[in-house]
């Protein structure tokens, strides 16, 4: 207001109009640099270094995913090609009976599964770190590998390349995760633990 009634005074009020703008528009940059510093710190994440922090024991041995495509083959006993690998599936060997696959990308994964005859039910793996045994992603992978079936009353594929997400580490940072696949019998309500395998994994970087 004196600034204005100096200028009027003065006969150059034109230059209100200056000042006026820029200061309108130095209080519009400071406000948008504390808008932009607000949304960094609410919605920025620090990466988790889970993998780092969990490293792999010398002496454990650890599967690691395929990558490439399933293609179609008899089941009992036979050969399953991925790309350059071949895998023997068994129906006397458990630990051919689980297999997983890289996904779009790394910490995505999928799981195909054989097993023997089942009574009526579901399947679904659980995950966990090997050397402190920690629990990993537990409500979206139970979710996310959650396969129904009926009527399997022979030795053959039950699940085929269903997907799951492990969110604990980041890319580059692999650690042992042991992978069980739990059965559901719908009659008894009671799940029992099939086979686990110990892989070489790494969580996906959000």
């Amino acid at each position: 207001m004196i600034a204005l009634i100096l200028s009027i005074v003065r006969k150059v009020w034109w230059k209100f109009g200056g000042i006026m703008a820029g200061g309108f528009l130095c209080a519009l940059g400071f406000a948008a640099i504390v808008f932009v510093g607000m949304v960094t710190v609410l919605f920025e994440e620090e990466e988790d270094h889970f993998g780092m922090e969990h490293p792999i024991p010398d002496t454990l041995q650890c599967e690691v995913p395929i990558g490439g495509v399933i293609m179609q083959l008899p089941e009992d006993s036979c050969s399953v090609a991925a790309g350059s690998d071949s895998i023997r599936i068994l129906s006397t060997d458990k630990s051919t009976w689980l297999q997983l696959y890289e996904g779009g990308q790394p910490g995505i994964y999928e799981y195909t599964l054989y097993a023997p005859a089942l009574p009526d039910g579901y399947v679904y793996l659980r995950c966990f770190e090997v050397t402190k045994d920690i629990a990993l992603s537990t409500k979206e992978i139970v979710k996310r590998t959650k396969h129904e079936f009926s009527d399997h009353t022979s030795f053959g594929k039950v699940v085929d390349k269903r997907d799951f997400t492990i969110y604990e580490g980041v890319w580059g940072e692999p650690y042992a995760v042991r992978v069980e696949v739990w059965c559901h019998d719908n009659a008894s309500r009671r799940d029992k633990c099939l086979l686990s395998k110990v892989y070489k994994l790494e969580g996906w970087m959000r």
